[in-house]
């Protein structure tokens, strides 16, 4: 990974569906110089065969400012520039071969950014600072993991219980969290640590994500 900033923390995931093993990703979180952060995260799956990487812009106090992504899937490259512009988010979208596109939908200091990443998780609760028992709904830009099409989606995010969780990175004391988009009836589930940082996410279809290597630089 690039070395941008000053090292606040790293780590990697390991990704599964059921008993398989289908990925694995490291990441890392930068302090800029104007007191901003940039999560910088690598993610390759080997079912089926995919690689994504990503930079992700927030400012000192958390707000989106821009993301700069990359997937390799199906035979396909696409790139993507997207960021928060005034009262849009706007998606510059470049699949190898094909013409550009540009892409915006509705979007407000409120809103959250959603990817395949827990890293997007870990910067919403961060936003979101719930409390045990506390929940809320949220206005969210989704950002597709195939074709990098951002989409207005409506997500809510509940903070159930604190508990003691074992990951492949080691023990925690641990917030449990729950998560429906749209108004599905499917619901993740998720166990964070007290910075936020994600120790296991349970997905509704069956995939799970596990903290494997955690190191914190700055407590």
């Amino acid at each position: 990974m690039p070395a941008k900033g000053q090292l606040v923390a790293e780590g990697a995931y390991t990704h599964h569906h059921g008993d398989a093993t289908t990925g694995h990703s490291t990441w890392q979180f930068s302090k800029l110089a104007h007191g901003g952060l940039l999560l910088d995260s690598r993610t390759t799956f080997t079912d089926p065969p995919a690689e994504y990487h990503f930079t992700y812009q927030v400012t000192q106090h958390w707000s989106h400012t821009q993301v700069t992504l990359r997937v390799e899937a199906g035979g396909k490259t696409v790139t993507s520039e997207q960021r928060a512009a005034g009262a849009q988010w706007s998606a510059h979208i470049e699949p190898r071969g094909e013409a550009a596109r540009e892409s915006a939908i509705d979007f407000t200091p409120k809103h959250e950014v959603s990817f395949t990443s827990p890293l997007f998780t870990t910067v919403t609760l961060v936003r979101l600072n719930l409390q045990i028992g506390q929940s809320r709904g949220v206005d969210a830009v989704r950002i597709d993991s195939q074709t990098l099409e951002p989409r207005a989606v409506k997500q809510n995010y509940a903070c159930v219980a604190e508990e003691k969780i074992t990951v492949p990175a080691g023990g925690f004391s641990a917030r449990r969290y729950t998560l429906t988009t749209d108004g599905s009836a499917d619901e993740d589930s998720f166990w964070v640590d007290r910075h936020g940082i994600v120790l296991l996410y349970q997905s509704a279809n069956g995939d799970a994500t596990k903290l494997t290597r955690y190191r914190r630089i700055e407590r």
